[in-house]
């Protein structure tokens, strides 16, 4: 029986089956934040345990700092580098913190430093991790307590997930990028309708991609609501980032693709690319669409009903699409085309 991509990297990395129908998988790599890892780290004193591989795992310094600063910008921000790096010593675990010229986003550090090869599983506090996927690897985010439990056994308690198949041809128009494909995805499946599934995408549109657009769709796989994202490793992938850095064995030939729960198929966008409103990704419209001016925010006081910013902002919450109301006048304004990241006033 075929299986997919996803199935056979889950079933390389079993370890056994639990009694409930989970599983005991082994993790490959390990990569740690700030934010995430003081508590494990607790656990692991509290316990009396040590770390079992600690040349497995790495640390990065990613979230609490500022891009181009090499000191802390606030106390807490301090506390949080200093414990880690410490625990890091303690435990003889790599520690990229901010005066490392490698230190930067988690997620570009671990690629290019070649850390990264088709048929690992990765794991990180941070739900991005779905990045590796760019590589033919399994990355997903896991919570503290299984950052503690991976720490002590370099195992991961598992519950496959469901497959989806997101399948997307055709040519990109000048100007369009990974960004506005899995954005056009986005907009097909809907926000939350990956939930429970590992997704992989394929097609000659996501093979035209170079490596930062492949990195580009997985890690915004989790705006579908994904856990797992992939996409097959080619040449592409096995290319070195950078001299020196170790591949892997050159890929098979591809065979028919096997049976997903949820298959879908989608074109690129062709002639425009998209725009967001606010921070959520269902907030979307293509640049070419008008944009719908906020009308004056309501009193306080007023009680309003939850779905009133969606239909003030011309979007049906239901469909999560742009209703008629989006290319009609609010308020009096007229419409403005969408040409920059547009934020909506708080209503």
């Amino acid at each position: 029986m075929s299986r997919t991509l996803y199935d056979k990297l889950v079933d390389a990395h079993k370890v056994c089956d639990l009694p409930d129908g989970d599983m005991l998988v082994y993790v490959d790599f390990h990569i740690m934040n700030e934010y995430t890892s003081p508590q494990a780290f607790s656990g692991l004193d509290h316990k009396g345990l040590k770390v079992w591989r600690p040349q497995a795992h790495l640390s990065v310094v990613d979230h609490v700092n500022a891009t181009r600063q090499r000191d802390p910008h606030d106390a807490a921000s301090k506390l949080l580098i200093d414990n880690l790096e410490a625990n890091c010593r303690k435990h003889g675990i790599a520690f990229y913190g901010l005066g490392d010229p490698r230190q930067g986003i988690e997620h570009v550090v671990v690629p290019e430093q070649g850390l990264v090869a088709p048929g690992m599983l990765i794991v990180c506090g941070d739900s991005h991790t779905t990045t590796y996927g760019a590589f033919g690897a399994l990355g997903f985010g896991i919570g503290t307590s299984e950052v503690e439990h991976v720490l002590a056994t370099q195992t991961l308690r598992y519950k496959r997930l469901r497959t989806m198949r997101v399948n997307v041809e055709g040519a990109l128009a000048p100007g369009v990028t990974a960004k506005d494909i899995i954005m056009q995805v986005v907009q097909v499946v809907g926000a939350g309708g990956a939930n429970g599934f590992a997704v992989e995408f394929t097609g000659n549109t996501i093979f035209a991609q170079s490596m930062a657009g492949r990195m580009t769709i997985c890690n915004m796989a989790v705006e579908l609501g994904a856990r797992a994202a992939l996409i097959a490793a080619d040449q592409t992938a096995l290319t070195p980032p950078r001299p020196g850095c170790a591949t892997t064995q050159k890929p098979g030939p591809r065979t028919r693709a096997p049976p997903m729960t949820r298959p879908m198929t989608s074109t690129p966008p062709q002639s425009h690319r998209w725009s967001v409103g606010g921070q959520a990704r269902i907030n979307r419209l293509p640049s070419t669409a008008p944009c719908p001016t906020p009308a004056p925010p309501p009193h306080p006081r007023r009680n309003r009903p939850s779905h009133a910013r969606w239909t003030t902002w011309g979007w049906n919450p239901a469909s999560r699409s742009p209703t008629s109301a989006s290319t009609a006048p609010l308020s009096g304004h007229a419409p403005t085309a969408v040409s920059r990241i547009f934020a909506p006033r708080r209503l």
